[in-house]
Parts: C-alpha cells; structure tokens; sequence
C-alpha cells in the first residue's frame, strides 16, 4: 500500500520551477483616486548600510510601459534624529535610525502604511497617484541616518561610537557590542541619480529598477527635509552640468540657521544640526549658511509649495527662498493652512505638481461637461439676444 502511495506521489510531484513565479517584489499600488490600471511598487535594498546593520531600502513605483517612462526622484521628510546622551547611556538606537522606520516612512508617503509616523503629516498617497496617472516612474531612497540628508563619508563624513546590544549567533542571550556607524543620507541621494543615470551602475549596486526609465526627463521632489537632498544635489558640479528638468520643494528648510537661532522651539532640529553638521574640519554651527538656498543655482522650472500655517518649522526658513528664487518658469504658493507637507493629502495640487513637472505651469485644463438641454424659456432669451444684437448690427449699416 505504502508503495503505490508513494508511486501516485512521485507521479503527481512536479519541479517548483515549473511553477507560475510570483514576485514578491511586485505589489499592486493602490489608492482610490488612482485611474491607471496597472501600478506597482517594488521594493529594493541599497548598498548603503542603516545604524542598525540592515541595507537601506528604495522603493520603486512604476505604471508599466513597453517604452522608457519620464522619472520623479521623491525624498521623503522627516530624517532628522541623533543619539542623546540618554540613549548612548542605555545603548538604545533612536527609531528614525533604523531600517524599520525608513521602510515605514516609505510605505507612509505611499499612503500604504498600517502604523503612520508622523501625525503632524496626512499622507495619503496622492502624489503618487497623480504621478503614476501623469505616467511617471517615481523612485524613493529610504534615509535611516538622520541627517537631513547631508552626511557623506567623501566630503561630509560624519560617525558616531554607540554600544548596541545584539543577539548572539546560535544563542538566546544577547551581547554588547560596541561599534561605529556612518551617516549616508546624501551619499544615498547621490547613488540614486546616478543609478538612474547609468544602469550599469545600477546593476552593480544591486538597483534592478524593473521599469526601464528615460533618465534625460527626470525630476526631483523634496517632501518637507526632503527638499535638502536637492539642495545638497544642486550643489554639485555634475548637477549644474545636468540639471533635472524640475525641481519641487514641499514644506522645505531651505535655511537651517533659523533652527539654530531657537533651539527651545526645535529641540530635535538643534540637536540633529549641532551633531550632524560637523566634520573633520568642523563646521561652525553659527554659520551654516555654506548649506543654504541662496549659495545654488535652479532649474528654470522650480517651485515651492509652503503654507504659514505650517508649525513643523520656523518661517525664516523657507521665507527668503520664496521670494529670492527667480527662474523662468517659477511657481510658489502658500497653501494656508496648518500642517506639513501637503502635495501628498490633495489630489488636485498633487495633479498640478505632475502638470508643472511636465509643462511648467500648474494650471489643470478644465474639462466641462456637456451642457444640459436648453428649456424653451432659455430658447426664447438667447433669441432675444440675439435679436437684439442684430438690430443693434442693422442699425449701424
């Protein structure tokens, strides 16, 4: 009996590559305003190392297409944290500077996370959406250092010393280990253009974008301290060589010194600047104005999206940079109402930002719907009218 029962087994037993093979990191993006039928997110890890030992995530969001899509490079908001005295005492590693958080953060600006972060944010996707119907590939480089995106081990580097305490291999008890790890938040931004500016490069750090992309039409959206990552890019030679075709900051620090100047107010941005914004030649922190909106040069089309309801930063940060900021095709507007970040909680200003990236004005065509049948009253006055004009018309000849 046992015989033909495994006879009928190993009849019926196929190899698991023969099988349909479902990608893992092929999830459908979804979001109620969305029109297009075939979005995806993947999800991908950098070579690039969070403080916690765990690669620093990119997310890919993408409609599929036979031809190369236009792509919008998305920095996310929020990174900014240090290690206070009190954690390094207790060997504790703040949330935002690890993996878990930065994936999170990901999910939460796709509108997708069960566990939002930031409640002084509405993230509900929408950017995304407009994006993906505008036929855009967008790109999100996760940043779990903390550091606004600015350190770089080439030219900002910038570690710290922490105990940390970590399970021990084949064994229920943990040890402390004492070690150093690198901020990499422009390190990352960096990576990420030049991925997409060269595939090889992209291969070779493991980037597999899985929707081939037209790198000459690309654009940059910087979410809240996102927008420090293209300004830390726009200061670049290779950039100015090659600029993208538009740049949009969004509830943006587009001056850090403000932060400085009221460290009761902001207490995390103090002590993220006062530890971050350091280096071997050490950086005066009463003068960061080396890292400021005015010392770079925009795209012609650029914009900025601010409100002065906003409480997540002073006004002094962003004000001058507003009225400064002068290129072709230039578009500011204050949203005035509370909050942070909002391209990403209104479908409509989300849609102008895809229509600005693409025309450089914001201005969405109206689509009127067809008029209703005329009622015999309204018949009656239109001929009035025009009667009336064309006596008027008479009576001049």
């Amino acid at each position: 009996m046992n015989l033909i029962l495994m006879s009928l087994f190993i009849g019926c037993w196929k190899d698991f590559e023969q099988y349909p093979q479902i990608d893992i990191n092929k999830i459908p993006f979804e979001n109620t305003e969305l029109n297009h039928d075939s979005v995806f997110v993947a999800t991908l890890d950098s070579n690039l190392t969070c403080p916690d030992g765990k690669m620093a995530p990119i997310f890919v969001v993408y409609p599929e297409s036979d031809t190369p899509l236009p792509v919008a490079v998305i920095f996310h908001s929020n990174p900014v944290s240090f290690i206070s005295d009190f954690e390094r005492r207790n060997s504790q590693l703040p949330l935002r500077l690890q993996y878990d958080w930065a994936q999170n953060k990901l999910w939460e600006t796709l509108g997708l996370s069960k566990n939002p972060q930031d409640p002084n944010e509405d993230n509900k996707g929408y950017l995304p959406t407009a994006l993906s119907d505008a036929g855009f590939v967008q790109v999100y480089p996760g940043n779990c250092w903390g550091d606004y995106w600015h350190s770089d081990p080439d030219l900002y580097p910038n570690a710290e010393h922490i105990a940390m305490n970590v399970e021990e291999e084949n064994a229920d008890e943990t040890a402390t280990e004492f070690g150093e790890f690198s901020r990499y938040g422009r390190t990352m931004a960096i990576q990420t253009i030049q991925a997409i500016n060269n595939p090889t490069l992209a291969l070779e750090i493991g980037l597999n974008f899985p929707q081939e992309i037209n790198s000459q039409e690309q654009h940059w959206i910087g979410l809240g301290e996102g927008g420090r990552a293209i300004i830390e890019l726009l200061a670049l030679d290779s950039t100015q060589d090659s600029p993208p075709k538009s740049v949009i900051f969004d509830s943006s620090p587009m001056d850090l010194q403000p932060y400085l100047e009221q460290p009761s107010a902001f207490p995390l941005e103090n002590g993220t600047l006062e530890k971050v914004f350091v280096g071997e030649e050490g950086y005066p922190l009463s003068d960061l104005s080396s890292f400021s909106w005015d010392r770079i040069a925009f795209p012609d089309r650029t914009a900025i999206i601010w409100s002065n309801g906003d409480s997540q930063m002073p006004q002094n940060a962003f004000a001058n940079a507003v009225t400064g900021i002068n290129t072709a095709e230039y578009w500011q507007e204050d949203q005035n109402r509370s909050g942070h970040i909002f391209l990403n909680r209104d479908i409509t200003l989300a849609k102008r930002a895809a229509q600005f990236m693409q025309t450089g004005d914001p201005t969405l065509s109206i689509e009127t719907e067809p008029a209703d049948e005329p009622t015999e009253e309204t018949e009656d006055t239109g001929s009035e009218d025009t009667e009336s004009e064309d006596t008027g018309s008479d009576d001049s000849e």
